[in-house]
C-alpha cells in the first residue's frame, strides 16, 4: 500500500492525480496549511499569479468540486493541519503496511529521519527541474527568470529542500506566456512521471 501527502485542491491536486489515487492500493493524507495562514497563502497566490490568474483559479476550484466531489469523498484519507504532520505519518506507518510514501504538493516540510525509522522510502515530486528549480511556485520563478525550459522531478526525500536523489525527470518548453498554463502542463507532466514510476514499480500494475 501507498501513502501520498497532499492538499485538498480539486483543481490542481485531484484533477490530474485523481486516477492515481483512486487505486485501490493508495490511501491519502490531506494536510491543511496552518502555519503560513489562510490570508498569507492568499496573498502569495496572488503575488506569483495575478489577480485575473487567481479569479481563474478560483472559478476553476470551484468548478472542479462539483465535477469531483462524488468521487473524491470516496477515496480511503485522512486529514491533519500541517503543524501535527510528522506525529501523523509515525502513526500511519506504524498502523498501516505501507511500502513507500510520496509527498504530492505537501505544503510543509517531512521529517526524512521517517525513512530510516520504518525503513521504507519517501518520494516528493516537485513541479520544477531539480537541481536549479527548487522551492514554492518554481514554475513561476523559472517564468520569470526567461528559462527555456520547464518541468518536474521525483525524488527522494533528504534533510534538505528538494536536494534528494532524483529518480526520474522530464522537461518541456513553455509555449505561451500565461503562468496559469504553464502551470498545468508541469501538473500533468508531473502526474505522468508518478503514474510512469509507479507502474514500474507495481509490474505495470493500472494506475489510470
Amino acid at each position: 500500500m501507498k501513502l501520498f501527502i497532499t492538499q485538498k485542491s480539486y483543481f490542481f491536486m485531484h484533477k490530474f492525480f485523481l486516477d492515481i489515487y483512486e487505486n485501490e492500493t493508495c490511501k491519502i493524507l490531506y494536510v491543511s496549511e496552518k502555519k503560513r495562514g489562510f490570508y498569507r497563502k492568499i496573498k502569495e497566490i496572488l503575488n506569483e499569479f495575478g489577480f485575473l490568474n487567481f479569479f481563474v483559479i478560483i472559478v476553476y476550484e470551484i468548478i472542479h468540486f462539483f465535477l469531483l466531489f462524488r468521487r473524491v469523498r470516496f477515496l480511503k484519507s485522512e486529514k491533519v493541519h500541517d503543524y501535527q504532520l510528522n506525529e501523523k505519518i509515525k502513526t500511519m506507518l506504524s498502523e498501516n503496511n505501507f511500502d513507500s510514501v510520496y509527498s504530492v504538493g505537501c505544503p510543509t516540510k517531512i521529517d526524512s529521519n521517517l525513512q530510516k525509522s520504518f525503513g521504507i522510502i519517501f518520494y516528493n515530486l516537485h513541479g520544477g527541474i531539480l537541481p536549479r528549480q527548487t522551492g514554492r511556485f518554481s514554475p513561476l520563478k523559472a517564468l520569470r527568470n526567461k528559462e527555456q525550459q520547464l518541468g518536474a522531478t521525483l525524488h527522494k526525500i533528504s534533510d534538505n529542500f528538494d536536494a534528494g536523489e532524483i529518480i526520474e525527470q522530464d522537461s518541456f518548453e513553455p509555449i505561451l506566456s500565461s503562468k496559469l498554463y504553464n502551470y498545468l502542463r508541469v501538473l500533468k507532466l508531473s502526474a505522468k512521471i508518478l503514474k510512469n514510476h509507479l507502474e514500474g514499480e507495481d509490474g505495470n500494475n493500472s494506475y489510470g
